[in-house]
């Protein structure tokens, strides 16, 4: 019993050999950084941006290092942003202030 048609090449089940090359097994790696933020306090400030008395929030921004979305390592220390409520003016400040202000 015959399943190919005479003369006609047959597909290999496997890809063993891939244009006469042995098939060497590829590698899929899902890597990236993520970016999260974390809100720790509010206060009522004045603005450097635009000037206004309004509520400052208090984040802190950290970067790490993901690998099939499971973040390993922080890539970079973590920052101290003040973020006004009013113009959504963001501004880094240092850790001192950050904790001063908590």
């Amino acid at each position: 019993m015959i399943t190919h048609r005479e003369g006609a090449r047959r597909r290999p089940r496997c890809p063993a050999k891939v244009a006469g090359r042995p098939y060497r097994g590829g590698v899929f790696l899902i890597f990236g950084f993520r970016t999260k933020d974390r809100f720790h306090s509010s206060a009522v400030r004045r603005c450097d941006f635009c000037g206004v008395t309004a509520a400052q929030s208090l984040v802190q921004r950290t970067t790490k290092f993901s690998l099939f979305f499971i973040p390993l390592f922080p890539v970079r220390a973590a920052r101290w942003i003040r973020i006004c409520t009013n113009c959504g003016g963001a501004r880094e400040i240092s850790r001192g202030e950050a904790l001063a202000a908590a």
